[in-house]
């Protein structure tokens, strides 16, 4: 739903993979975001709009956690596979009225994924000194 978000759980030993994300509307206007964090762990997946060729992104991402998806301004169909059993959906709707502001829709601070490499912080060195002649 638009604003709102589905969470899936996912068991031990099974497997959901998200193959496709289309809007519901394509004259649906505006950029919507459609994210998804699972783990501890957020990003976007895609940025769906009704420029042509826009309204749908393919996508191969695997999830073996309970995960949320997202979508900040229009409806979102989901497309994927499943292997195993998968636990109970819920949907999480916003209330009647309430809109999902541009600034609520950015992963901020995401942790980064697992396996990727922190980079170690700058740090400046000072000058060498100059030796008296």
């Amino acid at each position: 739903p638009a604003g709102g978000s589905l969470i899936q759980s996912i068991p031990h030993g099974a497997q959901l993979c998200l193959t496709a994300a289309g809007l519901t509307n394509p004259l649906a206007k505006g950029r919507t975001v459609v994210r998804a964090s699972s783990c501890g762990h957020a990003a976007v997946l895609c940025n769906l709009s009704q420029r042509p060729g826009h309204s749908s992104a393919r996508l191969a991402q695997p999830f073996n956690e309970d995960v949320a998806f997202y979508a900040d301004r229009s409806a979102v169909h989901l497309s994927g596979w499943v292997r195993g059993d998968l636990g109970p959906l819920e949907v999480v709707t916003l209330p009647p009225g309430e809109s999902v502001d541009e600034e609520d829709a950015r992963v901020e601070d995401a942790a980064p994924p697992p396996g990727a490499a922190s980079k170690p912080a700058a740090t400046s060195k000072p000058a060498p000194a100059s030796k008296p002649a």
